[in-house]
Parts: structure tokens; C-alpha cells; sequence
């Protein structure tokens, strides 16, 4: 991946953890959803078993709290 897409991803993260959204989520499985919304938001195709492998977790749990993400992004 670019590195602008990283960097939009950190960008989303800083965000999200200056809301305390992430209190009591799993990190890897937080931090994935960060990603895979970070790259919708780009524009980019990825699924979510893709992003779920990488890092360690199910593809319910990216699903969960990729859409939570997204719910909580809306009120911002």
C-alpha cells in the first residue's frame, strides 16, 4: 500500500483514540477496522477476511467494529 494510504489510516486512529472510542476493544482487531475503514474511505477494495488474517482476529470481529467505526464517525 502507499504510503498516503497509511498515513490516512494513522490520521483515522488518532482521531478515533482522541474520542476514547477504543476503550475495551481488542487492539489488533481495532486497529484493523481502523485500516479497512481507511481504505473504504480511499476508495479501495479490500475484504475483510484479508484484513481479518493480518491481523489475528475474525472477520466478525473486523465487521463489528468497522461498522461501530463508521456509526461513530457520523456523530463527528
Amino acid at each position: 500500500l502507499s504510503e498516503r494510504k497509511i498515513s490516512r489510516a494513522r490520521d483515522l486512529m488518532k482521531i478515533v483514540l482522541e474520542l476514547d472510542f477504543s476503550a475495551g476493544k481488542d487492539p489488533m482487531g481495532f486497529a484493523g477496522a481502523v485500516f479497512f475503514v481507511s481504505l473504504q474511505l480511499d476508495g479501495k477494495t479490500i475484504r475483510q477476511i484479508d484484513i481479518a488474517e493480518a491481523a489475528g482476529v475474525t472477520e466478525v470481529t473486523i465487521r463489528n467494529r468497522a461498522k461501530d467505526l463508521k456509526n461513530q464517525l457520523q456523530l463527528i
